[in-house]
């Protein structure tokens, strides 16, 4: 921030013998390239070693490529900042202009719209390490978190399950499916318990008893013996059939005791199923409200990284933009220097 202020005079003096605008400008901008590659090495090696980094050889070396462009737009700040300063002493303060936007519009602290935040080259690298680390890549995946909220919300358990959402339902705790970070903080082991056993069904009541045709009187009724015989075995007949009313009542007394056992063992299920079924929905809707409010704030950073190509061209764009905003930068400073060619 003071490479062009502190040389003022020297620049005044130079520039009336053979001194070249571009050449000189250049000149500091390559220093500065060596020093962002340089940077950009040592502290994405030093974060590797540090921390147990994601992804491997392509990630380590996105992720440097990245920050040799962001360190070398955060480079370029500097010299336009010397190149706006009228003396040394005021170089620092238009740094702090010139960073402040940098923090604000990056979109880590706080979601803006694309418009807003595209000028500021840290967006486009916040942008590019959220593709790079992938923590929305199975989310960006996912066809279900593209639909309407309203159709999100009105979708059961079932319904996300049929419909294969990785990061919804009770996918949403299955790393292979759904790795997205905090999601372990709520998980809850209800969520994998298996749902409370169903009674048995209480089954058909007890069938009417077939009651066996009475004896046929005797034709010859004065016949005392066939009368006798008649009456032996209707008095038979009676007791059987009592015999047979009463076990079908024993049997119908103990099928409604039966019948108020399944009652309540019914309501118990019940009971049970619906606690089972809040406490999973209770666990799995924490962790759906969390993707939901990520990726509302920075959805806009999310790629599906098993998309090699919208992935890749991701990475790309971030890297032409940032690109794009160097050479912006170093228009600039080519301007401002030549400007003070009037003065």
């Amino acid at each position: 921030m003071r490479e062009f202020v502190k040389e003022a005079d020297v620049y005044k003096r130079e520039r009336l013998v053979n001194l070249k605008i571009f050449p000189y400008v250049t000149s500091k901008i390559w220093v500065a390239a060596l020093l962002a590659l340089y940077q950009a090495l040592a502290y994405t090696i030093i974060r590797y070693i540090a921390f147990e980094m994601p992804g491997g050889a392509d990630e380590f070396i996105f992720i440097y490529i990245t920050l040799v462009f962001s360190s070398l737009a955060g480079m370029m700040l500097g010299l336009l900042a010397s190149a706006l300063a009228p003396n040394s002493s005021s170089a620092p303060l238009i740094m702090i202009m010139l960073l402040v936007p940098q923090i604000v519009l990056s979109g880590a602290l706080a979601p803006l719209p694309a418009a807003a935040s595209a000028p500021a080259s840290t967006s486009w690298t916040f942008r590019a390490f959220m593709g790079i680390t992938g923590p929305g890549s199975d989310v960006d995946a996912d066809p279900c978190w593209k639909l309407e909220p309203h159709l999100q919300k009105a979708m059961t358990l079932d319904d996300k399950e049929n419909l294969g959402c990785l990061c919804m339902g009770t996918n949403v705790f299955n790393p292979e499916f759904c790795f997205f970070p905090g999601l372990g903080q709520l998980y809850d082991p209800a969520v994998n318990t298996e749902a409370p056993p169903e009674p048995e069904p209480l089954g058909d009541p007890p069938a009417e008893p077939e009651i066996p045709e009475a004896p046929e009187p005797p034709e010859d009724q004065s016949d005392q013996i066939a009368v006798a015989a008649y009456l032996v075995a209707l008095q038979d007949y009676q007791e059987e059939v009592n015999r047979i009313q009463d076990q079908y009542k024993t049997e119908i007394e103990a099928y409604q005791a039966q019948g108020e056992i399944y009652k309540a063992e019914v309501t118990a299920y019940q009971t049970e199923l619906a606690e089972w079924g809040i406490d999973r929905m209770s666990a799995i809707s924490g962790a759906e409200g969390l993707i939901d409010t990520m990726n509302d704030k920075f959805g806009w950073t999310f790629v599906n990284k098993d998309d090699t190509v919208s992935y890749y061209m991701r990475i790309a764009y971030t890297w032409f933009a940032q690109g794009v905003i160097i050479l912006i930068l170093a228009g600039l400073i080519l301007f401002l220097i030549k400007r003070k060619d009037a003065k």
